[in-house]
């Protein structure tokens, strides 16, 4: 089955604190690699949901 993969975080906790796109991404791609699952892409959401506050 192909399949595709998306990843995002909303916080720069999240990002900082074990749930990465780096750490997604290894999640993936170990998931459908466990499942016979042929990964095509992953779509990456960079952005986070609150803006940086500004000085």
């Amino acid at each position: 089955m192909n399949v595709v993969g998306y990843i995002r975080v909303s916080t720069q906790g999240q990002a900082e604190e074990g749930y990465s796109l780096k750490y997604q991404e290894d999640e993936i791609k170990v998931y459908c690699k466990e499942n016979g699952w042929n990964l095509k892409h992953i779509y990456r959401d960079k952005e986070l949901a609150v803006p940086p506050r500004r000085n």
